[in-house]
């Protein structure tokens, strides 16, 4: 048991410890009290602001549909929308910012609906003129016929194109009724043969016109009906299911069904805590193709559901593979992992955090742990980081045993969150990671896939984990372009840790290649030139190869997420490397085998290897000159020392390099 020896007195060190550190707690929880104060003020503000302006435009929008006047509709439109993307504001920062996203969708809708409404009364009205122009009876009326369907008094010049064809097929009705009239006078011999004629043919051409115009409007009904029944079928395409779902909605604006829809009116997201996710029927990925028996095919869904019903009939296609589902949902498709899950995250020092704790999702895979945040600031790319789990420890605090836990792990405590840490008690981590979990069934499950993948780092590979590879190895820095593998290294002094293994997925079987690590080096370059910030944090492999059946020293470039994660890898390849040649000289080798077990030598980097021996040299000098720039200075001089050239005059890296390759061929 810890104690504390005063003059006097004999102190529990635990309690000392609390004693001397609850005035800097305090000082701690106010600050982060008033800055969490000062960040929902200013939440409060932007979400009034946004309010006010939602309300005033969207009353323009509906007073411009109601006037059915598209383009003022349109600009008011705009500008809501545009509203929106400057306040830059989650729905979920108060529950009326739903109801009015709702609102600008249906208000989206409506005017979507006109817009369409209007372009078929300009269709309609430019045949109708056509019409008007031919003075053909049976094109003027079908074209009257149609006109009378679409309108809905959007355009005013169809409604007057509509009055004059009306006035012109009244004027040939009126001429067939005179010629009919004249008919009957020719029973009582009262009309000359001629006029009998000429009144008889205008009757029988009437009458045709007549049978045609209707012929034409039956074609027109079924050919409505067919696209009615097109449109009523579900859009099942390869691969797909049609299901028909029964999804309850609460009536509240905020909540609904609680699913996200992109505008193709599949599934992207299920609310936590929503109805849809508490019945756990519908699926990221599904597509919604009607609502309630009415097609939403070519519309939003959003605008065939009523907002005060308590129960929708959806039909929805459904991808029978899980991958195509995620990437129609704009997803990308899912890797098999081990968990994963919501969690708050922060870096700490000493049991104290260095920055505020941050909501992200974390995802175990094999022995590395990553998390990112939901989506980048300005269209960036979101955070992401990732840790390897080797050499880590886990702690979780148990309150029955009177554990004391660090700041970090009280203060999510008193969030009344349940926090646990990981740490490095070898140092090759600076800091500690501290998570919080919502409950404490989230936390035991976590703790229980933690450490089982603590325990596989430990008796597994040394290192596992993602690593970003530079395509197109070669004999000099000749790539093609970055690849995501999973990769796997054997521990030490075991049979197969002469390889290092990449493979698409942890879960694979099959790897996508092998990098020896007999005779090879790896090193930190100090510079390379034109590589994206994302791959900053590179390490280089130099190892034996063929090529055109000359051997050749290959050169694999792997990025990590981290310069922490990097130093590891290097750190464990070095000690993997320098135990197969340690190996190799016990076993009394052959010359043959001291040549091919030859390192390259590495950059002293953060974690680099020493100069090799006049072998190395030898390799290196054979290395292409932008191989031969990633080296340091000292490397280059060694090369140049083994070649027997002086190097006193050479006052830049590149005139080393430069000597080097002219006098390599010597």
């Amino acid at each position: 048991m810890a104690v504390q020896i005063g003059k006097t007195k004999i102190f529990m060190r635990e309690d000392v410890v609390k004693q001397l550190e609850s005035a800097r707690d305090a000082v701690w929880t106010e600050g982060v009290c008033g800055l969490q104060r000062a960040v929902r003020v200013r939440l409060a503000r932007r979400t009034v602001k946004l309010a006010r302006q939602h309300v005033e435009l969207a009353a323009k929008v509906h007073a411009a549909l109601g006037a059915k006047a598209v383009a003022d509709a349109s600009a008011a439109l705009e500008q809501l929308n545009a509203a929106w993307v400057v306040a830059t504001l989650s729905v979920a920062t108060a529950p009326a910012l739903r109801a009015m996203q709702r609102e600008a969708g249906l208000l989206d809708v409506q005017l979507q609906a006109l817009q369409e409404q209007e372009k078929a009364e300009l269709e309609a009205c430019n045949a109708l003129m056509e019409a008007l122009a031919a003075k053909e009876f049976v094109g003027l009326k079908v074209s009257l016929q149609v006109a009378q369907e679409t309108s809905q008094g959007v355009r005013k010049e169809l409604v007057l194109a509509m009055a004059e064809a009306e006035a012109a097929i009244a004027a040939e009705t009126q001429r067939t009724k005179d010629a009919e009239a004249e008919a009957a006078k020719a029973a009582t011999g009262a009309l000359s043969a001629v006029a009998e004629a000429e009144a008889t043919k205008r009757l029988n051409d009437f009458k045709k016109w007549e049978a045609e115009v209707e012929a034409k409007a039956a074609e027109r009904m079924k050919a409505r009906k067919a696209a009615e029944a097109a449109v009523s079928q579900p859009d099942v395409g390869e691969g797909m299911e049609s299901l028909t779902i029964q999804v309850r909605n609460d009536t509240r604006p905020e909540k609904g069904v609680g699913v996200e829809m992109n505008s193709m009116n599949a599934i992207t997201a299920i609310l936590k805590g929503g109805f849809a996710a508490k019945d756990n029927k519908l699926r990221v990925g599904d597509i919604v193709t009607s609502v309630d028996g009415i097609s939403v095919k070519g519309k939003k869904a959003v605008s065939a559901m009523d907002e005060t019903a308590t129960q929708y009939t959806f039909v929805v296609a459904r991808y029978v593979a899980k991958e195509r589902a995620a990437l129609h949902a704009g997803l990308e498709p899912e890797i098999a992992v081990d968990m994963e899950g919501y969690l708050l995250v922060v870096k700490a020092l000493d049991g104290r955090a260095l920055r505020l704790p941050k909501k992200r999702r974390v995802v175990l895979q094999g022995t590395t742990l990553t998390w990112y945040e939901d989506q980048g600031k300005d269209g960036a790319a979101p955070e992401q980081s990732s840790q390897s789990l080797q050499g880590a420890s886990f702690t979780m605090p148990v309150r029955s045993t009177s554990y004391a836990m660090t700041p970090a792990m009280k203060a999510f405590a008193d969030m009344r969150r349940c926090p646990f840490m990981l740490h490095w008690p070898s140092g090759q981590v600076k800091h500690e990671l501290v998570f919080a979990a919502s409950t404490t069934s989230d936390r035991a499950a976590w703790a229980n896939a933690i450490k089982d993948a603590i325990s596989r780092a430990k008796t597994g590979a040394p290192t596992s984990g993602w690593l970003h590879k530079e395509g197109g190895r070669k004999s000099g820095m000749s790539f093609v372009g970055w690849k995501r593998r999973w990769f796997v290294l054997p521990p030490p002094r075991k049979a197969d840790a002469v390889e290092l293994k990449y493979f698409d997925t942890p879960a694979a079987t099959t790897s996508k290649g092998v990098i020896k690590l007999r005779g090879s080096d790896v090193f930190v370059p100090k510079e390379v030139k034109g590589i994206k910030r994302e791959y900053q944090h590179n390490f280089c492999i130099a190892s034996e190869g063929i090529e055109k059946g000359k051997p050749v020293t290959l050169c694999t470039l792997l990025a990590a997420s981290t310069a922490e994660e990097r130093d590891i890898w290097v750190a464990s390849l070095t000690e993997s490397i320098t135990s197969i040649n340690n190996a190799k000289v016990a076993a009394a080798p052959t010359s043959c085998d001291a040549t091919r077990g030859a390192k390259v030598a590495g950059d002293a980097g953060a974690a680099s290897v020493q100069a090799g021996n006049a072998l190395n040299l030898e390799q290196m000098k054979m290395l292409e000159p932008d191989v031969l720039l990633t080296l340091r200075i000292k490397q280059l001089k060694a090369i140049l020392d083994h070649m027997g050239q002086e190097f006193v005059d050479a006052l830049e890296k590149s005139d080393l390099v430069a000597k080097i390759v002219k006098n390599r061929a010597v």
